[in-house]
C-alpha cells in the first residue's frame, strides 16, 4: 500500500521551537535495528512546529495493518533522531458495482451503427415529433413542440401523449407553418399526420374537433377536423375564395388509437404552375384522393403565419373535442401509395432473456420505453420483474443490439438489528468483517460544485476504527475527485490556474448501506474532525426520477410530489423523488433572512414549528438579529416571535453547536417552511430543512452519539442520548440506504468557478490538509410496523448502483 506522511505527531516535550528540515526513513518494526534495515524516502521532509508536513510524501509499497518505525534525523533537534511507530491503516479493496439493476430502475440499450428511429420514424420528411418520448424534432431541424394552455399527459392503452381540450389548450411547432410546408419543393407537396386518442365521453355530438390546424386571420390555410355529428375526419384547403374539402373513409374509433395522414401530391413532371394535383385523407390506412384544380393549392406568395397546432385550430373559436395526441408528423413530398410507414409506425422493444432458462423472454412492456435517439434507448424495469440474471437486448425492424448481462436484484429491505462496536472484537468476532458485510463504499459528487465529491479510496480502518478522510483546500496529493459523471474530475475551466490538472481538494469519503432500510433506529458513534470546513452527515436516501412514460411518475405525483420540466426541457416531462431524512454539521442558526419584521409577519407559513430561527437586517436596530419562533399556531402575530440575539448570522457562518435537519420527499421548494408568495401560489414544497441547537461543541475531539429513530409520522434526531429535535413534515415512507460520511458542501464562485463561493459556504472554509471523522460505532434497530406506525414502500431506485463501490469486491 502507500501512505502519505502528512503530520508529525512530536512526543511529549519534543517538538522543535522553529520549522525544521527532516530526514525520512522506514523500517518494519519487526526488522532489526540497523542501518541495512531502514529504507530512504527523502532527506528534505519540511515539518512545522505543530507537526504539519509541508511538503507531504508518498512511501509505496507498504503492507497493510503492519507496524512500522518512521526515523526522522536532523542533528539540531531531539538528539539527532526521533523514531515514531506508525501502525498502517487496513487498505480494503474496491471496485464499482457491475451491471446491477432492481425493478424501477433505468437501463439503457446502445447502438453503435444504425439506427434506433428505423420503423419508429418516417424515413423521410420535414419534422418528426414522437411526443410521448421526445417533444424535439427527431429529426433535427425545427424547434421544439411547445404546449399551450392547460394541456396535461395522459396514458391510453400503454400509450402517451398530450390531453388537449381544443377549447382552452394546444400544442404547436413555432416556426412551423404554411409556407415552411409548402416552400419544400416545386410542386407544393406536403403531409401532415398525426396519431389521437378519444374517450367516448370526450368525443362530442355535435360541431367539430380540430386535430392539425395553420390558418392566418381570414381562415386560409389547412384545417384537420373530425365533424362530430358524423364522427369522420374532414381534410379542408382554403385560398381566398377556393376551399377544398376531402372526408375520409371510415370513422374515428373510439376509445382506441387512431392516426390520420392528410396532404397535397402533384406529379414532380407536371408544370409547377398548374400541376395535376391529388389531396389525399388516410384514416387509420383507408384511403380516399381527390383531384383539384390549382385553385386551392399554397403558393409561396401565402402569408399564413400561425404556426402549425396539434389538438386545436390556430384561429376561430366554437370548436369542441378532447384527446391525447402523439407522433406528429411533418413531411414535403409523402406519395400516397407509399405512406405505410406513417400509420405502421412501431417502436423498438427491449427484451430481458433469462439466463437460466433462455426459453424465457419477456418483451419490456411499451409505457416502460422512456426515451429514445438514434444511437441510446431507456426503459424502466417492470416493477414486477422478478430476480435473476438477464441478458438485456433491443429490437427494431432493422436489427437486434448485442446482449448485454445484468442481474436484477429483489427490492427488500432488512429485516435484522446489529450492532457493530469496532472497539469490541473477539476471538469468533471481527467487526471489520461485520461492518464489510453491512456497507459499501461510495465514490460519486452529487452536488457538482467546486469540490471532488467523495472517493473510496478515503475510507479505510486504522488502529481497528473505521476512518473517513477528507482533504482540505491544502491538500495535494496522489487521491484525485470524482465529477458528476463518475470519472476523474479536471480544473477544465479557461483562467483556472490549475487547468488540465486533476481535481484533488475538497474531497470527502462516505460509506453506504448494502441493504434498504426501513423505519427504525439508526446510531453512529463518531469523533468529528477537530476543525470545521467539511461536513458530517448521517442520512437515509432513496432516489428516484421518472419521465412522464414511466409508469412510476403517476405514482410520484399520487404522493405527493409535483410534475417538472416542459416541451423545451431535454427530459421533457418528470417528476424526482428524493426520499431523505438526515441531519449535518455544521450550521448556522437562521433559515432565512428577512427585511424587515413586517416582511417576517406578512409571509405564509406552510410548516411552522417551535425553534424556527430567521434574521431580520434592515429594520431599525432594535428589530435587527435573530428571531427564534415560540407560537408554531400564529407565526403571524408579533408576540409568538422572540429576538434570540443582536447578531445577524449567516450561512457563511456556522456555528459548532448547530445542526442541520433535512426531510425531504422531493427537491421543489425552498425547504424554509414559508413563502413570501401570496397563498394563491400553489404549495410546491417538497422538504423541510430545519435548524436546531445542540447546545455543546461536538468537535471536541471526543465521540459522540448521533441517532435517528424514523417513524411513519416523524424522525427524532438525538445528540448524545438527547432529543434535539423532531421533524413531523415531508416524512420519507421508502425503504433506502443508510450512508454517513464527510463532504464538502461547495458552491462554486460565479466568475470563476473553480473557486467556492465564500458567501455559500455552509461548512465554513476548508483552510486545512486534511481531517479524519473516526466511527468506533453503527447499530441499526428496525422498528414493527406497528411501532413505526405504518409500513414502508419497498420501490427500486432508477440507479440504485451509482456510485457504489462494493468491499470486499465480490465478482458477480
Amino acid at each position: 500500500m502507500n501512505i502519505e506522511l502528512k503530520k508529525v505527531k512530536w512526543a511529549e516535550g519534543n517538538a522543535p521551537g522553529s520549522p525544521q528540515t527532516l530526514s525520512l526513513s522506514y523500517r518494519k518494526q519487526d526488522a532489526p535495528d540497523n542501518a541495512d534495515s531502514y529504507t530512504l524516502v527523502t532527506d528534505s521532509l519540511f515539518v512545522l512546529t505543530n507537526g504539519t508536513v509541508v511538503n507531504p510524501v508518498t512511501i509505496k509499497g507498504l503492507d497493510n495493518n503492519t507496524p512500522y518505525v518512521f526515523r526522522l534525523t536532523n542533528a539540531n533537534v531531539f538528539g539527532g533522531k526521533l523514531d515514531v511507530v506508525y501502525n498502517t491503516p487496513n487498505e480494503l479493496v474496491f471496485a464499482p458495482a457491475g451491471n446491477e439493476y432492481m425493478p424501477n430502475s433505468r437501463i439503457d440499450g446502445v447502438k453503435t451503427e444504425g439506427s434506433f428511429y428505423t420503423g419508429m420514424v418516417p424515413p423521410d420528411g420535414i419534422a418528426f415529433y414522437s411526443v410521448e418520448n421526445d417533444f424535439r424534432d427527431l429529426l433535427g431541424s425545427h424547434s421544439n413542440l411547445q404546449v399551450a394552455g392547460n394541456a396535461i399527459l395522459k396514458k391510453a392503452l400503454g400509450y402517451t401523449g398530450m390531453y388537449i381540450d381544443c377549447q382552452t389548450d394546444k400544442m404547436f411547432v413555432p416556426d412551423l407553418n404554411i409556407p415552411a410546408i409548402v416552400t419544400n419543393n416545386a410542386s407544393y407537396n406536403y403531409g401532415l399526420g398525426v396519431y389521437f386518442y378519444v374517450a367516448s365521453a370526450d368525443l362530442g355530438t355535435s360541431g367539430t374537433w380540430p386535430l392539425l390546424s395553420s390558418m392566418d386571420a381570414s381562415g386560409n390555410g389547412l384545417l384537420v377536423y373530425v365533424d362530430n355529428t358524423s364522427k369522420k375526419v374532414v381534410f379542408q384547403h382554403k385560398y381566398n375564395s377556393s376551399t377544398v374539402t376531402v372526408t375520409a373513409i371510415g370513422t374515428v374509433v373510439p376509445d382506441s388509437w387512431n392516426n390520420v395522414l392528410v396532404g397535397h401530391y402533384a406529379n414532380p413532371n407536371s408544370n409547377p404552375n398548374n400541376p395535376t394535383s391529388l389531396y389525399y385523407n388516410y384514416l387509420n390506412g383507408n384511403t380516399i384522393t381527390n383531384t383539384v384544380t390549382n385553385a386551392a393549392i399554397f403558393f409561396p406568395t401565402l402569408s399564413a403565419a400561425s404556426p402549425l397546432t396539434v389538438g386545436a385550430a390556430s384561429v376561430g373559436t366554437g370548436y369542441n373535442g378532447k384527446g391525447i395526441f402523439r407522433n406528429l408528423y411533418v413531411a414535403g413530398l409523402v406519395s400516397p401509395f407509399t405512406d405505410g410507414t406513417f400509420y405502421n409506425l412501431s417502436a423498438p422493444v427491449g427484451y430481458l432473456q433469462s439466463t437460466g432458462n433462455t426459453a424465457s423472454i419477456l418483451a419490456i412492456p411499451h409505457e416502460n420505453l422512456i426515451a429514445v435517439n438514434e444511437n441510446k434507448i431507456s426503459f424502466t424495469l417492470p416493477q414486477t420483474l422478478p430476480a435473476g440474471g438477464y441478458n438485456f437486448y433491443v429490437m427494431n425492424n432493422y436489427e437486434t443490439t448485442a446482449p448485454v448481462k445484468i442481474y436484477v436484484n429483489a427490492v427488500t429491505k432488512a429485516g435484522s438489528a446489529y450492532d457493530i462496536d469496532f472497539t469490541q472484537p473477539t476471538e469468533t468476532y471481527d467487526p471489520v468483517d461485520a461492518f464489510q458485510s453491512e456497507y459499501n463504499a461510495l465514490g460519486e459528487n452529487r452536488d457538482g460544485g467546486a469540490d471532488g465529491g467523495v472517493v473510496p479510496q478515503n475510507v479505510y480502518f486504522k488502529d481497528g476504527l473505521l476512518t473517513l478522510e477528507a482533504h482540505g483546500d491544502w491538500y495535494n496529493g496522489l487521491v484525485q475527485g470524482l465529477d458528476t459523471n463518475g470519472t476523474t474530475k479536471k480544473h477544465e475551466v479557461p483562467g483556472d490556474p490549475l487547468l488540465g490538472e486533476s481535481w484533488k481538494t475538497r474531497v470527502g469519503a462516505a460509506v453506504t448501506s448494502k441493504k434498504y432500510y426501513g423505519y427504525g433506529r439508526f446510531i453512529v458513534e463518531a469523533k468529528l474532525p477537530k476543525l470545521t470546513g467539511v461536513s458530517p452527515f448521517f442520512r437515509l436516501y432513496h432516489h428516484a426520477t421518472a419521465r412522464f412514460q414511466d409508469p412510476y411518475y403517476q405514482t410520484a405525483l399520487s404522493n405527493g410530489l409535483h410534475g417538472q420540466g416542459s416541451t423545451l426541457d431535454p427530459e421533457g416531462f418528470y417528476v424526482r423523488e428524493k426520499n431523505e431524512f438526515g441531519m449535518e454539521l455544521p450550521a448556522n442558526n437562521a433559515v432565512y433572512i428577512f427585511n424587515t419584521m413586517s416582511e417576517l409577519l406578512q409571509a405564509t407559513y406552510l410548516y411552522p414549528y417551535a425553534g424556527l430561527k430567521v434574521i431580520i437586517q434592515n429594520d431599525t436596530d432594535v428589530v435587527n438579529g435573530t428571531w427564534q419562533l415560540n407560537t408554531p399556531a400564529s407565526p403571524k402575530l408579533a408576540t409568538s416571535w422572540t429576538k434570540f440575539s443582536n447578531d445577524v448570522q449567516y450561512l457563511k457562518q456556522p456555528r459548532r453547536d448547530q445542526l442541520k435537519i433535512i426531510n425531504s420527499k422531493g427537491e421543489l421548494g425552498e425547504g424554509v417552511g414559508f413563502t413570501l408568495n401570496p397563498v394563491s401560489v400553489p404549495n410546491m414544497e417538497e422538504f423541510l430543512e430545519m435548524r436546531a441547537s445542540i447546545g455543546k461543541d461536538v468537535w471536541d475531539d471526543a465521540y459522540h452519539e448521533f441517532r435517528m429513530d424514523w417513524y411513519a409520522n416523524r424522525v427524532e434526531y438525538y445528540i448524545d442520548g438527547v432529543l434535539i429535535q423532531t421533524n413531523n413534515s415531508f416524512v420519507p415512507d421508502i425503504a433506502g440506504r443508510f450512508s454517513f460520511g464527510l463532504s464538502f458542501p461547495s458552491a462554486p464562485l460565479a466568475n470563476s468557478p473553480w473557486l467556492t463561493d465564500p458567501e455559500k459556504l455552509s461548512a465554513g472554509p476548508a483552510a486545512w490538509h486534511h481531517q479524519t471523522m473516526t466511527v468506533k460505532r453503527v447499530a441499526f434497530t428496525p422498528f414493527t410496523d406497528t411501532v413505526a406506525g405504518g409500513t414502508n414502500r419497498l420501490i427500486g431506485e432508477t440507479e440504485p448502483f451509482e456510485g457504489l463501490y462494493r468491499f470486499p469486491y465480490v465478482p458477480m
